[in-house]
């Protein structure tokens, strides 16, 4: 799954105009890899994958790309990105 940001993005000096998610490549593995991550950050949620910053560690992994990426991304585009990996989980 492609994601394309409404206004091109830059980091570390390159300007970025879309992610691959690659979700369906991803596995229990990568999912667990991804959860004990985020509770090593402090987080907890009963089901993480409804929460955005879960689903933002995961969208790293499916991207090859780094969190801080993802972390430095405009607030709109970290929030659509972690609904479109929640959804991709929940359905």
């Amino acid at each position: 799954m492609k994601h394309v940001f409404k206004t091109p993005v830059k980091f570390e000096g390159e300007e970025v105009k879309e992610v691959d998610l690659d979700l369906d490549g991803l596995s229990g593995k990568d999912v667990s890899a991804a959860k004990r991550e985020w509770m090593r950050l402090g987080n907890f949620n009963a089901m993480p994958a409804a929460d955005m910053d879960f689903c933002v560690i995961l969208a790293a992994k499916a991207s090859k790309k780094p969190f801080e990426f993802f972390d430095a991304l405009p607030a709109k585009e970290y929030c659509a990105i972690a609904q479109e990996v929640s959804a991709f989980l929940l359905t």
